[in-house]
């Protein structure tokens, strides 16, 4: 941001003629919002400037280095709030004040908001590995690390981690910091609660031959689980029970797909007879520490 005052002064210089002459003073504020810790800095260029002027310039009575016909200011923001300073200019001319102005610098600091983003609905189950997006508007997220607490992590890129919450641990708890000029600012905590991973809906179908018999089909099915609807669900093992009067018949399996023996206990299903799909282990590609459960019952 670059502000031009025009300031006039009346007098005989040894350089110039008996005239009125103008002076510029060009102020230059790149950064009037400045983030904790960063550098307000702004500079002063005058012009036209003769070969005898001296110039000299204060902020709040404290003098600034001074070369030829500019000069600078510079000031660690230690704190959010608004910031104001005076600032003094003058210009002598044969030991004398020939030109004077006084100015207020303005600025803004500001504490950094870090944003996070957690992967699909915003939820962390335990043992499941969870992709996070940390960043902070004005960082760069090469600047910013972070410290996370009850979960395992690994980094993909700066300011996006994968992390996985420890099952025992109730919540995932992550400090902020980033390297701002040559300091180091913390930027606060986050913490997420850890989700225990919710039951699996597995279910069996059925479906009419054409002389409208009622059949079981063997694939064993997955609703889709909130929070999960784009990882990829697989049945590990089973136990089919069949009730049948006062009969109790069950098998055990593996995979997706009832198997011969199980097919064969419901295939004399009776009217009444009541069908139990148990222990139902679910797993995740990849997931080793994240297990689900389900059970299925119905009635034929």
């Amino acid at each position: 941001m670059k502000i031009i005052y025009l300031l006039s002064v009346l007098g005989l210089f040894q350089e110039l003629t008996a005239q009125n002459t103008s002076f510029c003073v060009e102020l230059d504020v790149p950064r009037n919002q400045i983030l904790v810790q960063d550098k307000f800095i702004a500079s002063l260029r005058v012009n036209p400037f003769p070969e005898n002027a001296q110039l000299r310039a204060f902020v709040n009575g404290t003098p600034l280095p001074v070369k030829g016909n500019t000069a600078s200011y510079s000031a660690i923001a230690s704190a959010p709030g608004e910031y104001r300073s005076q600032l003094k200019i003058q210009v002598y001319l044969s030991d004398s004040v020939a030109f004077q102005q006084e100015r207020v610098l303005r600025y803004t600091v500001y504490m950094p908001m870090v944003q996070t983003e957690v992967g699909e609905g915003a939820v962390l189950y335990a043992g499941l590995w969870t992709p996070v997006q940390i960043y902070a508007p004005g960082i760069e997220p090469t600047n910013m690390s972070v410290d996370f607490r009850q979960a395992a992590v690994r980094m993909k890129s700066a300011g996006n981690f994968l992390i996985q919450p420890d099952s025992s641990a109730n919540t995932v708890q992550a400090m902020f910091s980033a390297q701002i000029q040559d300091r180091k600012v913390s930027l606060g905590t986050k913490t997420w609660k850890i989700i225990p991973l919710p039951a699996a809906q597995v279910f069996l179908r059925t479906f009419m031959d054409t002389s409208r018999k009622k059949h079981l089909m063997p694939e064993i099915r997955i609703a889709p689980v909130p929070g999960l609807s784009n990882r990829k669900l697989q049945v590990q093992s089973w136990r089919l029970s069949v009730y049948s009067g006062d009969k109790w018949f069950n098998t055990v399996g593996t995979g997706p797909v009832l198997d011969m023996e199980a097919m064969k206990l419901v295939s004399q299903l009776l009217p009444g007879d009541r069908v139990l799909l148990e222990n139902v282990v679910v797993s995740i590609p990849g997931e080793e520490n994240a297990v689900l459960h389900g059970n299925f019952q119905m009635i034929w």
